[in-house]
């Protein structure tokens, strides 16, 4: 029978095949598609997130489950064509409207995190606001990443397209090394009432890994203008892609399940792949806008 360690280090494996293999299709995503052919994935891979998302909410049969991811993303489709036509300057103002309701969710999100199970009383037995968590979770996520990859693009036209590379990689380098260095070092749990296996030392040295990548990155891209900004930034975004995690893994703890699915060996289900972006994203938009002035 193979032992804990035996399956930690299989499972690694499948992680490491899977991000090799979805390492190249992102990039070449980001920058040989279009924003209109961006969009229209990123919708699809949130509509696949809302049939994951259905059962935070108790649904157990395939067609209810399929008429409300399909509600969903047929109604984020339709939104982001708009957003796309809509020039610089309106875009510009409904994207700050947008990251201050992200901001707000984010504060109370983080309040229902850090005082699980406690805060599950409120929303535990509630469809409503759990779909309406859903909503003010992938949303702006989504409209996040169509402004990203068009961003600064009379400056430079690719500068969008590398900033979202930047933010992935970065999400993905803290995740990996988080969870190499926390199997193999972590003692002291992080939040053990919400993600048991996440430890304070791989989370440190996730810290660690992020930051000279984001040094190197910044230092080897010459159209970055904000260098220094970004670099310190990033610090700031990982510790609310930690978060994103933790909202996901809060409500897969509420209803006793590991994994959101299992489409992506080693990885789980899609929302298992990209709740730390999720949160990441706005937040790297919502700290260059603020403090930065982008």
């Amino acid at each position: 029978m193979p032992s804990k360690n035996d399956k930690k280090l299989s499972n690694f494996h499948y992680r490491l095949v899977s991000s090799v293999l979805l390492i190249p299709i992102v990039i070449s995503s980001i920058f040989l598609l279009s924003s209109r052919m961006v969009s229209q994935i990123i919708a699809i891979i949130s509509t696949l997130v809302a049939w994951e998302w259905s059962q935070f909410i108790g649904l157990k049969r395939k067609l209810k489950k399929i008429i409300y991811a399909f509600l969903f993303g047929l109604s984020l489709f339709f939104m982001q064509l708009l957003f796309i036509d809509l020039d610089n300057l309106m875009m510009n103002k409904i994207i700050k409207i947008i990251l201050m309701i992200w901001s707000t969710w984010w504060i109370f999100a983080i309040a229902l995190i850090t005082t699980f199970p406690r805060s599950s009383k409120i929303w535990g037995n509630s469809s409503i606001l759990k779909s309406l968590f859903y909503i003010l979770t992938i949303f702006p996520f989504n409209f996040c990443v169509l402004f990203l990859k068009d961003i600064r693009r009379s400056n430079h036209q690719t500068i969008g397209n590398w900033m979202m590379l930047y933010v992935i990689l970065l999400v993905w380098i803290f995740d990996i090394s988080s969870y190499i260095f926390g199997t193999v070092f972590g003692k002291k749990k992080l939040a053990i009432n919400v993600s048991p296996n996440k430890t304070i030392e791989g989370v440190l040295c996730g810290l660690i890994c992020s930051q000279i990548f984001s040094w190197i990155f910044c230092a080897t891209i010459s159209i970055f203008e904000l260098k220094v900004q970004i670099f310190i930034s990033s610090l700031i975004v990982i510790v609310i892609s930690i978060f994103g995690d933790l909202l996901s893994s809060m409500f897969k703890r509420e209803i006793g399940i590991k994994d959101t699915g299992h489409i992506i060996p080693g990885h789980g289900g899609i929302l298992d792949r990209i709740d730390s972006l999720v949160a990441a994203i706005p937040a790297f938009i919502t700290v260059l806008k603020l403090f930065y002035r982008l």
